[in-house]
């Protein structure tokens, strides 16, 4: 279903990029190689927002610090590839084969999204875990409990860490897994 939306949100990148790309080359007669980058970006950030708020709503962040970062990555991550490979396919399909400057860039798309995709679903918006300081232990029962909920807490930091963690798990994590 995540796979369904993303490319839902693709399209309506598209609809964006083409749009502008359309408007940057033939209304204010740019070159397409600056053209292409421009558009790509004004999508990339459209691409940011609705697969925040909806491709991965359950995987939320809280606060303007990791919004930024999670942005930062997402740009660094889909706009390196979509701008890297949009002006890799442009060149040669706008360039080197002379096709029309917007048919070329709906072509150059295609082989971006796939990876795009698994980009943004392993490293953009990867779930944000509490750290096992945060970890209600009162209902945990006895103290092995306690030191189990906390290992499996940290087992869980150590797949993904998250950029705000605590002392006491820096102190867990770097203690050898069972």
């Amino acid at each position: 279903m995540r796979c369904l939306k993303f490319y839902a949100v693709g399209a309506l990148g598209i609809l964006v990029h083409v749009g502008s790309l359309a408007i940057l080359v033939r209304g204010f007669e740019m070159r397409y190689e600056l053209a292409t980058a421009v558009a790509v970006e004004m999508a990339v950030l459209h691409n940011f927002v609705w697969h925040r708020k909806w491709t991965w709503a359950d995987r939320p962040v809280t606060g303007f610090i990791a919004v930024a970062n999670r942005l930062l990555r997402f740009n660094l991550a889909n706009g390196l590839v979509s701008v890297l490979g949009n002006l890799y396919f442009m060149h040669l399909f706008a360039g080197v084969l002379r096709l029309d400057p917007v048919i070329s860039s709906l072509i150059s798309i295609v082989p971006c999204g796939i990876l795009n995709f698994v980009v943004s679903d392993r490293w953009v918006f990867v779930p944000q875990f509490r750290s096992p300081a945060s970890v209600n232990l009162s209902s945990c029962g006895t103290r092995s409990n306690h030191v189990a909920v906390r290992a499996l807490a940290c087992r869980t930091t150590l797949d993904i860490p998250t950029s705000r963690q605590s002392t006491e798990t820096a102190r867990w994590t770097q203690s050898p897994r069972p």
